[in-house]
């Protein structure tokens, strides 16, 4: 009898919350004898409730960035929520569909931001990408590129930049073998957003890049700049991927991934690069270290924040 007097407890006074259960105040009174003191007892203990969840994510949220701030590498294991569209075929059986790109996917009705399944030339099964859906109209494909909180290391091998790292969800490099093969095949715009720690935001849109194959050390080729954050990535248009084990750059005296800690398409050396090492504060310790975009904030200054897209090229967008 005590649990049932609980459940109408409950029911009577939060059931109008919900939209789910319509008892009365007679109905209640006929099953507990009482109602308002218990109900009002239940609602703050509820609010308690509210109250202290909202103390414990704020001490998590405080921690992360303490230890962000001391260079302790926060692990992001966040499970990856991989959406594979589907469509009907018949009254009794649904099938897979085959998409090529986030654009693909949009054009089908799916509108939500997020990691799906696409299948790529050259590869045996379908490919997990995260898709942006919203920025500048969306189907931005394979978003390649994402700073946002320094818990992953970028200062790494040639091998690694190929294959890709990091976690979709958070911090990650989509690899170079994938974009390469992916902008090869299909006509492709870039953008780059970004923002510094006093949240101020900018972009960079290209309407063509493409990166040639492992052959040719991942040589870019970028063109057509628009946006409001300047034209930092032109500067390194026809320039070879180079990382700290593989000097590609054109300096004669200097190791360009090794100085600046990070991979990209150094030339003698940089306007930006935007694989350094993250800086919870914004400003560098020393020149050019960090996430940089020289005409947005300087060399001198590492972003709080980056992601770079690509998308196939169409003039109805």
């Amino acid at each position: 009898m005590k649990v049932w007097s609980l459940c109408i407890i409950v029911l009577s006074c939060f059931g109008a919350v919900f939209g789910q259960f319509q008892l009365g105040a007679e109905t209640a009174a006929i099953a507990i004898g009482t109602d308002t003191p218990t109900c009002e007892l239940t609602a703050k203990a509820l609010e308690d409730i509210r109250e202290t969840k909202a103390k414990i994510v704020d001490v998590i949220t405080k921690l992360k960035a303490y230890a962000t701030s001391i260079g302790l590498e926060i692990p992001t294991d966040e499970p990856e929520v991989v959406i594979t569209p589907e469509e009907p075929t018949d009254t009794t059986e649904t099938r897979p569909v085959v998409f090529t790109n986030c654009k693909d996917i949009l054009d089908a009705g799916y509108v939500t931001d997020g990691v799906y399944a696409v299948t790529i030339e050259g590869y045996d099964s379908p490919v997990n990408v995260y898709c942006d859906m919203t920025t500048d109209f969306g189907g931005w494909t394979q978003v390649f590129q994402r700073r946002l909180d320094g818990s992953v290391d970028f200062n790494r091998t040639f091998d690694e930049y190929t294959v890709g790292f990091g976690n979709l969800l958070g911090e990650f490099w989509l690899g170079n073998e994938l974009i390469s093969t992916i902008t090869m095949t299909t006509p492709m715009e870039l953008r780059i957003d970004m923002s510094d720690f006093d949240d101020v935001s900018a972009f960079a849109k290209y309407n063509t890049f493409r990166l040639d194959g492992v052959n040719k050390n991942f040589r870019l080729n970028v063109g057509g700049y628009e946006g409001t954050a300047g034209n930092s990535l032109g500067y390194h248009h026809k320039s070879l991927f180079s990382t700290f084990d593989s000097d590609n750059d054109v300096s004669p005296t200097r190791n360009c991934a090794l100085i600046h800690n990070g991979g990209w398409w150094f030339k003698n050396c940089l306007r930006s690069n935007l694989n350094g090492v993250y800086f919870p504060e914004g400003f560098n310790v020393s020149y050019a270290e960090g996430i940089e975009w020289s005409r947005f904030r300087g060399l001198r200054y590492s972003l709080k924040f980056t992601e770079m897209k690509i998308r196939p090229v169409s003039n109805e967008i």
